[in-house]
């Protein structure tokens, strides 16, 4: 069972969000009522990373990673059109076109 905290998320103010992953810089958290992720950092600062799920195994991952830090598989977005995963630096849609 993941663990519950009661925090402000930082999108719709609800104190009810659940602890989804830590690592050395900070705590990720995704609020109950709204779905919002955000970061908690060591210092105490509150960010809103791009979430960058990986397609293989479902890991999140930071928001500047390349690759899954779980099972290694390159980390591959949505296009916003299509809904084709492409490479992260990709111009253009290759499905597409835009």
């Amino acid at each position: 069972m993941a663990e519950k905290y009661l925090m402000d998320c930082p999108n719709c103010g609800s104190p009810y969000n659940i602890l989804i992953q830590t690592d050395g810089q900070g705590k990720l958290f995704r609020c109950e009522a709204c779905g919002h992720v955000w970061e908690y950092t060591k210092s105490g600062s509150i960010i809103n990373p791009e979430i960058k799920k990986c397609n293989n195994c479902g890991q999140i991952n930071g928001p500047n990673a390349r690759i899954c830090q779980n099972c290694g598989t390159q980390i591959r977005y949505e296009c916003p059109n299509c809904r084709e995963l492409i490479d992260p630096d990709a111009t253009y849609c290759p499905y597409c076109e835009i």
